[in-house]
């Protein structure tokens, strides 16, 4: 049972045991050293593209200036040594035109084959005419079989040629004459810019210069033209409202004036102005019809020097004013019958007398409605305080001529 035997049984498997179990611990120690390595190896890796990848620095300004040079001077150093130019003297007009009917005149024919070339080249030619004559380039028409005539010396093609010609320059004196009759007629019916317009397309498609400098010199006549009617169309529509204005119609005057319409940015501009200066007149006017109906005490006729017994200025309105006598009678004016003298002086008091713009419209006020005498006397009282009287003298000159023409 328990001999020598069974004992050295007992430690052989004790020692087997052991050895399996140094082998087993080994072996997890290498798969543990071998998984160690491994992932140091992948990190290597990836640390490795990571540099790779990584864009270097710029260099210094001046590295990266050296570099471009050397690179310049290799290239240079690539490149083949220029070849040397040779400056040729310009050809004459002349020595260009012979150039040119060397290259067009057909070398080396003679009897039938030169004729036969000069019939195709001819009908060409004419078939070129026509249709430039149809797109109304006149001068390309008759260039095309002048061209063909100094192609070829020859007397039998001068001879087709020339019927061709004569023709194509009648047509072309017929049609300019025809684009000039219509382009009257336009003007005649005040549209000046079409009337322009159509000869100087005409003249630039038919290439001739005779034409372009015509319709030039008759287009800038037609937009004088143009310029007369429309100042006369403006004339003859402001006169009307104008003629109000003696009248003391102000307030008619502006409504009228606002009915009008001017197509041109000009008479629009002409028109606005003149609706902006009826509307000071009366503005100034109202400013007297208040200054006469809310005084306290009433202004006496003797200050503004109106005509009639002495009394008092009792009201006003539009169409005329009242007054009072001492003995209490009572008179009426209108704005025309009640004198220059008083319009002037009533004016003056709806204002500051020592202001330029102040005595600049009652000057405008007087000319307007007729009292130049006056209004000279108040546009120089306004000079003198500094305001600009350029437009007012102008008026006043032709209210001036033309009571004197009365």
């Amino acid at each position: 049972m328990g001999g020598p035997e069974h004992h050295d049984e007992e430690g052989l498997r004790a020692e087997r045991l052991e050895r399996r179990r140094r082998r087993a611990a080994a072996q997890q120690q290498t798969n543990v050293a071998i998984t160690i390595g491994g992932i140091v190896l992948v990190l290597a890796i990836i640390f490795v593209v990571w540099l790779s990848t990584r864009e270097p620095p710029p260099p210094p300004p001046e590295v990266r200036a050296a570099r471009e040079k050397a690179e310049s001077e290799r290239l240079e150093k690539m490149l083949p040594d220029p070849v040397p130019t040779v400056l040729r003297r310009k050809k004459t007009d002349e020595e260009l035109e012979e150039e040119k009917r060397q290259r067009l005149y057909r070398k080396g024919l003679s009897g039938d084959a030169l004729r036969k070339q000069i019939d195709k080249e001819y009908h060409a030619a004419l078939r070129r005419s026509r249709i430039y004559r149809k797109r109304g380039d006149w001068n390309a028409a008759i260039k095309t079989l002048d061209e063909l005539t100094e192609r070829y010396d020859d007397e039998e093609l001068r001879l087709r040629v020339q019927p061709e010609l004569d023709e194509l320059m009648e047509a072309m004196t017929d049609a300019w004459k025809d684009a000039k009759r219509h382009a009257d007629q336009l003007a005649g019916n005040h549209e000046f810019r079409d009337a322009r317009e159509h000869l100087m397309k005409f003249a630039e498609a038919s290439g001739v210069d005779a034409y372009a400098e015509e319709a030039k010199e008759v287009g800038d006549r037609y937009l004088e033209q143009r310029a007369a009617y429309l100042a006369q169309q403006y004339r003859e529509a402001i006169t009307p409202v104008n003629a109000l204005l003696p009248e003391w119609k102000l307030e008619e005057a502006l409504a009228e004036a606002q009915k009008l319409r001017f197509e041109e940015p000009e008479y629009k501009e002409k028109l606005r102005r003149r609706i902006a200066e009826l509307r000071a007149l009366v503005e100034l006017k109202t400013a007297m019809i208040h200054k006469i109906n809310r005084a306290m005490p009433r202004i006496s006729k003797r200050a503004i020097r109106a005509p009639g017994m002495a009394g008092e200025m009792t009201d006003a309105s539009a169409a005329g004013l009242k007054a009072e006598t001492a003995d209490g009678r009572a008179e009426e004016y209108t704005w025309i019958s009640i004198g220059p003298e008083a319009v002037m002086r009533l004016a003056l008091l709806c204002g500051d007398q020592k202001d330029r713009k102040h005595r600049l419209a009652v000057a405008r006020l007087l000319i307007e409605v007729g009292h130049l005498k006056r209004g000279k006397m108040q546009l120089e009282a306004a000079k003198n305080l500094g305001a600009d009287t350029a437009a007012a003298e102008e008026l006043l000159a032709s209210k001036e001529a033309a009571a004197g023409e009365g």
